[in-house]
């Protein structure tokens, strides 16, 4: 099976199956954006896309299907910003809708503004049923099953914590803190071969201050700020901060344990940390390659 990894670039976008450490195929996603990209079967992927929706991915015919429609209706709501994914079961997924209000196009927005329209849904692969589990999360960027099989764990960017959601079990529906505060504004979670689970950091709080932290008990003067700064420039709200790398390492009780860091810069802006056993694959939106780390 290859590693298959999910790329997105200025220009174009496509998804990128890498073996041994060289690009053996790629499949432009077209006018689509593709977040998150999972393993389904063989050599197909279930990927979520914010400008298509749930797509299935096919690497070895080079084919992309549709299985949720952007323009899908969802306890009234259209989906507005497919992010992330994990499956629950052989067929079904959680995936998140970063927010309710605003469309790709406008992701910065509910980051910078502190707004809560995030939810997560539940979506069969083979019945195409799909139901809205939970809402009220701050721009949830990842989503990784926990190992209790009941609970998944989500990065909820804009407020710069890990937070846990009871799926099934006892404590269904339950959503409890699992990491209150990170050192940086989280991407996505992955789990490592060790019970643990890697978080990326977007954007890092350490070694400075950021503008995000700095406005953040003043919801009014966010709102102010993005009235009256052009749409196109509001990711300014994301890069005004420390341009070091940096993910860490938490426990299965949400408990940081290690980090990873590159002060130099050259490394930054991480969006997904992947245990590959014997190495560690680095990704960053703002770069044009991956980064490996030997173990």
């Amino acid at each position: 099976m290859p590693i298959s990894l999910n790329m997105t670039e200025t220009v174009d976008s496509v998804n990128t199956s890498i073996v041994n450490d060289e690009i053996v195929k790629e499949i432009p996603a077209g006018d689509g954006r593709p977040l998150g990209i999972r393993h389904y079967h063989d050599e197909t992927f279930i990927a979520v896309d914010c400008f298509v929706g749930v797509v299935e991915v096919d690497f070895k015919t080079g084919t992309i299907k549709n299985l949720l429609s952007i323009e899908t209706v969802i306890n009234g709501r259209k989906l507005m910003i497919p992010d992330a994914l994990d499956f629950i079961s052989k067929d079904t997924i959680i995936f998140s809708d970063a927010s309710v209000n605003f469309d790709g196009h406008q992701y910065a927005i509910p980051l910078a503004a502190g707004i809560n329209d995030g939810r997560l849904i539940k979506f069969n692969l083979t019945s195409g049923e799909y139901d809205q589990i939970a809402d009220g999360f701050y721009f949830p960027n990842g989503i990784q099953i926990h190992a209790d099989g009941e609970s998944v764990l989500v990065t909820e960017t804009g407020f710069g914590c890990v937070s846990r959601f009871y799926f099934a079990g006892p404590k269904k529906g339950v959503r409890e803190a699992f990491v209150k505060q990170l050192p940086g504004f989280p991407d996505n979670i992955s789990a490592t071969t060790k019970g643990t689970y890697f978080v990326a950091m977007a954007v890092s709080r350490m070694g400075g201050w950021h503008l995000l932290d700095l406005i953040a008990p003043y919801p009014s003067l966010r709102k102010l700020l993005l009235q009256v700064i052009p749409e196109k420039y509001s990711t300014v709200f994301l890069s005004m901060g420390p341009s070091n790398g940096l993910f860490i390492k938490v426990d299965a009780n949400g408990n940081i344990i290690d980090s990873w860091q590159d002060p130099s810069g050259k490394i930054r802006y991480i969006s997904q940390a992947t245990d590959a056993g014997n190495a560690i694959y680095v990704g960053s939106y703002a770069h044009s390659f991956l980064a490996k780390i030997e173990r």
